[in-house]
């Protein structure tokens, strides 16, 4: 359900421009990125706007959340303005900016104009409450003619009544023990709101309750995972009303200590339970990564509900590193129920985001161009090309490099680093679970017989070998990498994963579904299975 059209960020943390515009807003809006790109701050401006927090508990501080850049801009403007012979605070200039166009739900009512934006401006002096500015009534004069005094009074109070009731929910990306401790507390409450005068000293009332009331939750959780839950009274905390619900699963092992994924899955499941219990009429959803600690098969699930079930009611924003969640029916994209965004850093490292348009994709041409502008300006090519590659991660490896060839081309065909990484993605790539690839570098030289050294090895690897070697970072990463369903990403090169012969046969044994081959070779060789589907 989309309540908001649009959203305007200025000089909020890595969002330097005068103005960072979020349009074409569906009900999932899923932001990609690479590490360090900008994609959680739009999640925390958004969370500012509504809460007054940039994350859970974090109240607004202008001097880690103003931009650095335009605190160096306005800097510099003071000193240039003192030289002069002016005296100028740098306060004037330092503030932060979110502007929200809203989109009135048919059945809210009253004289609210259906389209209308808030902006909600911190500064250094005017945080909480932040200074606050509308066009309800320029909206209404040209929808419906002069206000007079009363009812332009009656406007300004429906306007504090519909953003009142609007409920904002942030999930970080690291969700500790003490983010899951705070939720089931939450459930807790408001599924017992009724009942706890009469429970807290009646155990066996309270679990009776507690399993009565949270049947429908445990269900959608186990149609879900296919994972049956249950609440469990911890006998020894009846004391301690706060802290005595605990979630128990199947064989009696209490949700904390399942593994990450599992306690991970929980989430929107809870979030959604308490969204219907909400006494909040319009929920949105910031949710960091929802694919943490996730397998692929569940990622999958997680995203067929987040589309056809979570999103139905609220307007969810999401940041994401999963192909998964990347990779939207385009029947979906085209009625605008869900929109993606590419959020990468320009040059002078200010954030921008490029929108995904069902017909053209992504404007690539102005994210390269961007970072072509810091290749000219800087002597340190690889490592801003290597920033490239990065960004453009969701482009298929195939298409990456088209597009960088064309970029070569704009350059007159000069750039010898260009050229030289464009040849290497041509080669073919070696997966290894280590993060420490290095070593598989230097052991193929050493078995070439070549003579290295620590300083020049890397350069020798670059020339020498007709492959290259990329790090998975773990045995689950490089399964789900040689087991994505879809392997066009790499166009016809060849993909070769390299398990470590020890608890991770494991996973190597477990590719085992319609896509792969039976394993072929001896234990004392080493093993190896083909992928049916790519060539």
């Amino acid at each position: 359900m989309k309540i908001i059209e649009k959203v305007e960020i200025k000089y909020f943390r890595s969002f330097a421009d005068k103005k960072v515009e979020i349009d074409n807003l569906g009900d999932l809006n899923i932001f990609s990125g690479s590490n360090d790109s900008g994609k959680s701050n739009i999640l925390r401006g958004i969370n500012l706007f509504f809460n007054n927090e940039t994350s859970p508990g974090i109240r607004f501080n202008v001097d880690d959340d103003l931009s650095k850049l335009q605190r160096n801009r306005s800097d510099e403007r003071v000193t240039k303005k003192r030289a002069g012979g002016k005296t100028e605070a740098r306060q004037k200039d330092l503030f932060i900016d979110v502007k929200i166009h809203f989109l009135l739900p048919s059945d809210f009512g009253g004289m609210l104009p259906k389209i209308f934006f808030v902006s909600r401006r911190w500064t250094k002096t005017k945080s909480t409450p932040p200074y606050q500015e509308s066009n309800v009534e320029t909206r209404y004069k040209k929808e419906k003619g002069v206000l007079t005094t009363n009812q332009k009074n009656a406007l300004l109070g429906q306007l504090t009544q519909f953003l009142n009731k609007i409920e904002f929910r942030y999930v970080p990306a690291i969700k500790d023990r003490g983010f899951f401790r705070h939720l089931y507390k939450e459930l807790q409450g408001k599924l017992l709101e009724k009942e706890i005068s009469e429970i807290k000293s009646e155990s066996r009332k309270l679990q009776d309750v507690i399993k009565k009331e949270t049947t429908d939750l445990f269900d959608e959780f186990k149609k879900s995972t296919g994972i049956d839950a249950s609440f469990l009274l911890l006998e020894e905390d009846l004391i301690n009303f706060e802290k005595s619900v605990e979630v128990e699963t199947v064989g009696n092992i209490f949700l904390p200590h399942r593994g990450d994924g599992i306690q991970a899955r929980f989430i929107p499941d809870v979030l959604n339970e308490l969204s219907k219990s909400s006494k909040k009429k319009f929920i949105l959803w910031g949710f960091e990564e929802p694919e943490n600690s996730y397998e692929l098969k569940n990622i999958k699930k997680l995203k067929k509900n987040f589309i056809d079930t979570y999103s139905i009611n609220k307007q969810i924003f999401i940041t994401t590193h999963s192909r998964e969640f990347l990779s939207i029916e385009d029947e979906n994209l085209k009625n605008k129920k869900v929109s993606i965004y590419r959020v990468y850093k320009k040059a002078d490292e200010s954030s921008q985001v490029v929108f995904y348009d069902d017909k053209k994709g992504f404007d690539k041409e102005e994210i390269q161009l961007s970072f072509w502008e810091g290749v000219k300006k800087t002597s340190e090519n690889k490592t801003v090309l290597e920033e490239l590659f990065n960004d453009l991660g969701i482009i298929d490896e195939s298409r990456k490099i088209v597009e960088l060839e064309e970029l070569l081309k704009k350059s007159g065909n000069s750039n010898s680093e260009l050229t030289k990484v464009i040849n290497n993605l041509k080669k073919p790539i070696v997966f290894v679970e280590d993060e420490k690839f290095n070593l598989y570098k230097i052991a193929w030289l050493k078995l070439g017989g070549y003579t290295i050294s620590f300083s020049n090895f890397d350069k020798i690897f670059d020339d020498k070998a007709p492959f290259i070697i990329k790090p998975a970072a773990g045995k689950r990463e490089l399964y789900k990498k040689l087991d994505m369903v879809k392997m066009n990403e790499f166009g016809n090169k060849k993909v070769i994963g390299v398990f470590d012969f020890d608890k991770a046969y494991n996973d190597f044994n477990g590719l085992k579904n319609k896509r792969w081959n039976n394993i072929e070779g001896q234990n004392n060789n080493g093993l190896f299975r083909k992928r049916k589907d790519f060539n």
